[in-house]
């Protein structure tokens, strides 16, 4: 995936991404764990929803993704849980 560009509305700052979190009481694998929950089972499926309408839980992901500057696919692979792998919902 291309790096986001600065005017997107998918980067934020590091600081408002971790805000975000705290304000949410979420985890960031609570967050990936929302996206792949959310029917985005692997980043193909999240390409697909980038170039349709954007979705709910994927500003969040990217907003992260885009602080710790990484690829949405290493941050996906980064917190994959073995529960998530075989299709079950975190406890």
């Amino acid at each position: 995936m291309p790096n986001i560009p600065l005017n997107s509305p998918w980067r934020f700052s590091a600081a408002a991404a971790q805000e975000t979190l705290q304000r949410k009481g979420m985890s960031l694998n609570q967050v990936c764990a929302k996206v792949l929950d959310d029917g985005f089972s692997d980043i193909s499926a999240v390409k697909k929803a980038l170039q349709g309408k954007s979705h709910p839980s994927l500003p969040l992901a990217f907003s992260i993704a885009c602080a710790m500057d990484v690829p949405m696919e290493t941050l996906m692979e980064r917190v994959r849980l073995p529960e998530l792998s075989a299709g079950k919902r975190p406890s």
